[in-house]
């Protein structure tokens, strides 16, 4: 299923755990969540492993990009929320090979 831009966004995206899209709809993308997101894109090659997850990736590209002790937690309660959907994805994939 492709996405589309529907105009007027139902959704919150990544910092509402509670929302959740209509189908083939396209969330929210927040100043916050931009940055998560771009954040996440530089973790994924140390993240995934043919193994399992590595943790260090995520502090490493914190540390890196100086974000604020702060701020972390609430990136790394999104993070954790991408990686469920991820390990949701790769059982279903799984599931049918």
């Amino acid at each position: 299923m492709v996405q589309e831009d529907a105009g007027e966004i139902k959704c919150k995206g990544l910092e509402s755990a509670d929302g959740i899209c209509p189908e083939g709809k396209i969330p929210a993308l927040s100043a916050d969540n931009y940055e998560l997101w771009g954040l996440f894109q530089r973790m994924m090659p140390g993240l995934l492993g043919s193994e399992g997850y590595d943790y260090s990736a995520i502090q490493v590209v914190f540390d890196i990009h100086d974000i604020e002790q702060s701020r972390r937690p609430d990136f790394l309660r999104r993070i954790a929320q991408i990686i469920k959907v991820v390990d949701e994805e790769r059982r279903k994939k799984r599931g049918k090979g």
